[in-house]
């Protein structure tokens, strides 16, 4: 591997929540990737949603920056090469508009999905309950899915029909 100097990135991984407050799977993940990349050489900093964008703090030994509204700003400001998203939030605390926001500075942008819950409506990437899912997101086939695991004994065609033509008129 390059030297740091030849190297010199830095990484922000963007999570729902991170030490001290939380310490789930995705957290302990997170923690071991920053470890690793540091013995390579590469900075990492912590970047989940707050309940205001001043407060930054340190934790395990790494930078954290709390956001509420300037996620791209801060990533920005501490000169990020990659950010990292490893979840989306509800209620718009880690979005797709902040990953857009972030690749229109030219910051180039991962996302490792931890929770099925992220690309899958039921919640388990078997599909119809049975079969493992090949993972390719296709609107008629993950709609008809889940009207079949959540809501049986309804006519899931009728209802992914509908379920189509109204995602259809939302675009």
């Amino acid at each position: 591997f390059p030297s740091h100097d030849i190297l010199n990135l830095k990484v922000v991984h963007v999570l729902s929540s991170f030490f001290p407050d939380t310490t789930g799977g995705t957290e302990h993940y997170v923690l071991a990737l920053t470890k690793g990349l540091s013995l390579l050489g590469i900075d990492s900093a912590i970047a989940p949603p707050g309940l205001d964008d001043a407060h930054d703090r340190q934790a395990e030994g790494l930078r954290v920056f709390l956001f509420k509204d300037r996620l791209a700003e801060k990533v920005h400001q501490w000169g990020a090469s990659i950010v990292h998203f490893h979840e989306f939030a509800s209620g718009g605390k880690i979005s797709v508009a902040h990953l857009k926001s972030i690749r229109a500075l030219g910051i180039r942008v991962v996302v490792t999905p931890h929770v099925s819950g992220n690309s899958c409506f039921v919640g388990s990437m078997y599909k119809n309950d049975k079969l493992l899912c090949e993972g390719v997101m296709d609107r008629w086939k993950c709609t008809s899915c889940f009207h079949q695991v959540k809501r049986p004994g309804t006519t899931t065609g009728l209802l992914t029909l509908l379920s189509e033509l109204t995602y259809r008129d939302w675009e």
